[in-house]
């Protein structure tokens, strides 16, 4: 359960970064990016004491025709992950509060977005759902790099969506 939380308060919090207006929105950015990496120490905590605890397992099927679940769960390497993720997100944001951004609350919920699916990518145990949750992690890359990149960014940003791409798609064919 502790685990669908990791995934789902980021996801929360994007949508409600979208609908703030101006300079709150990255301050409601921060907050929650906060509260996410609380909630992954309190993951950790768990895991440090009972790694076989089932708050750290969520197992539900997804398309039971493909044999495809929505599973997701904590282990060593992915803990890792989560924190690592949940603890450069506030910096990220708190570095960008000397910069003036037009639309920020799309800049910040887009970043919120894509912490969602890095947590959704690291704790996945699942091929499909790995494949999904990578897939929803490159789409606000691209946004955020097409929309608010330096130079040359359409060209640069095409570029990377076309490799990334196929990348893909090799990826899900294996």
């Amino acid at each position: 359960m502790l685990v669908g939380l990791l995934i789902i308060v980021p996801l929360i919090a994007s949508l409600l970064v979208f609908f703030t207006k101006g300079k709150t929105s990255r301050t409601v950015a921060l907050g929650l990016s906060v509260v996410e990496f609380i909630l992954s120490l309190v993951v950790l905590f768990q895991y440090k004491h009972n790694p076989d605890n089932a708050n750290l397992i969520l197992n539900c099927a997804w398309v039971e025709s493909l044999g495809i679940h929505f599973a997701v769960s904590v282990d060593a390497l992915s803990m890792l992950m989560v924190l690592l993720t949940t603890f450069l997100v506030p910096l990220i944001i708190l570095s960008s509060f000397n910069t003036e951004y037009e639309k920020p609350n799309s800049f910040y919920g887009l970043i919120l977005l894509m912490q969602m699916a890095l947590v959704g990518v690291f704790t996945a145990n699942d091929g499909f759902l790995f494949y999904v949750f990578w897939e929803l992690a490159l789409i606000p890359i691209y946004f955020i790099c097409l929309l608010w990149g330096g130079e040359n960014r359409g060209r640069i940003t095409f570029r990377v969506f076309v490799y990334t791409l196929f990348g893909s798609l090799f990826m899900l064919v294996g």
